[in-house]
């Protein structure tokens, strides 16, 4: 499959041990030299798994290990943390620490979420989409992957985009419309680079070199980033799944002003009345025009 135009890549492990690193990183190696143009999938645990399925005795330490032993240029892990009607703060937190040491190894992180439920999880619907989406591009992620396409025919799986007789679901349409969202900020978010990110309101926000003061009864999460011309950006997240939110944004600079990049069509449009506001879980991508 070396030179298949039809394969993307070699699916290696999903969510391996750190006793298993090593081979996995040989394995790795191997592939990439016989197929330079194919890459090795390996997927990690979240932080919520146990020190006996990680093999490490903190999760930091078992990020680190997968970059010590496995050359591929990208990590990758899961997390489903959807529960009670909200996005629970391990999901958060497992972002904070991916994100620190990626961005120390020069490399990018990719996130699998949830398109489907089990367990106690919440049924999809937009907002959780959009709040699994945006908070991780907020982090600086530039990979979304969705657990799973096709629903599986066990235990308490449902509401997959497809059904087990192969029909499409109206989660088919929902992750359709996150996915075009995502293509259509894919150009601008491709040239950021994350500096920053931080939730509001919190006691130390107005330390935060781009915003000053956020004015809004709800409750946000905010990703700063630098362009490749320079120019600084926001990324604001609604971290409500029930409520939409309004907002108003004061800079620290009171002379700059903010350019809203459309999640429809990926044009640059002014910011102002009924764009200030964000559906349940929703993000909204500006520059900060100084």
């Amino acid at each position: 499959i070396g030179t298949h135009p039809a394969a993307f890549g070699v699916y290696l492990r999903d969510e391996p041990g750190t006793e298993l690193m090593p081979v996995i990183g040989r394995l790795a190696a191997a592939l990439r030299r016989a197929m330079p143009d194919k890459l090795p999938y390996v997927n990690l645990f979240p932080n919520y798994a146990s020190r006996r399925q990680l093999g490490a005795e903190s999760y930091e330490a078992y990020l680190r290990a997968y970059l010590k032993h496995i050359p591929l240029p990208y990590l990758s892990w899961d997390n489903y943390s959807l529960s009670d009607g909200q996005m629970e703060q391990r999901f958060y937190d497992n972002l904070d620490e991916v994100r620190r040491v990626t961005l120390e190894a020069g490399i990018p992180f990719w996130n699998c979420v949830l398109s489907n439920t089990l367990f106690r999880h919440m049924d999809p619907s937009d907002a959780t989409f959009n709040i699994q989406v945006y908070a991780t591009l907020a982090y600086g992620g530039r990979g979304i992957q969705f657990f799973t396409y096709f629903n599986p025919d066990i235990g308490n799986f449902r509401l997959a985009p497809i059904d087990v007789s192969g029909n499409k679901t109206a989660t088919w349409d929902m992750l359709r419309r996150i996915t075009q969202q995502v293509h259509a900020l894919a150009p601008a978010l491709s040239n950021l680079r994350s500096t920053g990110v931080y939730h509001w309101p919190v006691s130390t926000a107005s330390g935060t070199p781009l915003v000053d003061d956020l004015k809004s009864p709800g409750r946000f999460l905010i990703g700063e980033f630098a362009g490749s011309d320079g120019l600084p950006w926001l990324m604001l997240v609604n971290k409500d799944l029930k409520e939409s939110a309004r907002f108003t944004v004061e800079l620290k600079n009171k002379q700059a002003k903010l350019v809203r990049i459309s999640p429809a069509s990926g044009k640059e449009g002014p910011i102002g009345g009924e764009g200030n506001w964000l559906a349940p879980g929703a993000g909204i991508l500006l520059r900060v025009d100084q």
